[in-house]
């Protein structure tokens, strides 16, 4: 038991250590990362998926791939508050982080509500997704402390009261 606690331990070190080493930046496809994750023979296991899932591409395809290798899968959603209900000025320049493109946008209190509508749609649809097909999905909003998350995903699992 010793020994796999500090297996667990070590990976998880590695893990959070290769996390941090990340540096954000150009567009991404969820679709080709999995793909490309998974053009080698990996065993059977569980698969932990931490993203923003604002795919240019939709997520479904990315999801089938997952979905095709039998995998027991956690989604963890992540989602900053200003994402989810931006707090924006009536005149705004908006900037794509990964292409760097740019957009001048009027900010109405109509357009507003949409966006939030369709933002929860979104997570909504997710979640919907992960019930269909029995894996675990959890909301990871960036202004709860990691620790809280992992605390609150297990109490949902059943693992821990």
């Amino acid at each position: 038991m010793f020994c796999k606690l500090f297996l667990i331990k070590l990976a998880c070190y590695e893990l959070f250590r290769f996390l941090d080493g990340i540096k954000p930046g150009g567009r991404t496809s969820l679709q080709a990362s999995l793909r490309r994750y998974f053009s080698t023979p990996r065993t059977r296991g569980l698969a932990v998926l931490i993203s923003d899932f604002l795919d240019r591409d939709g997520v479904e395809e990315a999801f089938a791939v997952l979905r095709r290798f039998r995998h027991d899968v956690v989604l963890l959603h992540v989602i900053d508050p200003g994402e989810r209900d931006p707090k924006l000025p009536e005149e705004v320049v908006l900037v794509d982080a990964e292409e760097g493109t740019t957009n001048e946008v009027e900010i109405t209190p109509g357009l507003l509500n949409a966006y939030r509508e369709t933002f929860e749609q979104h997570a909504r649809e997710i979640a919907a997704y992960c019930r269909k097909y029995g894996w675990g999905y959890a909301r990871a909003y960036t202004d709860v402390p990691f620790e809280d998350l992992m605390l609150k995903v297990l109490r949902e699992e059943g693992l821990l009261r």
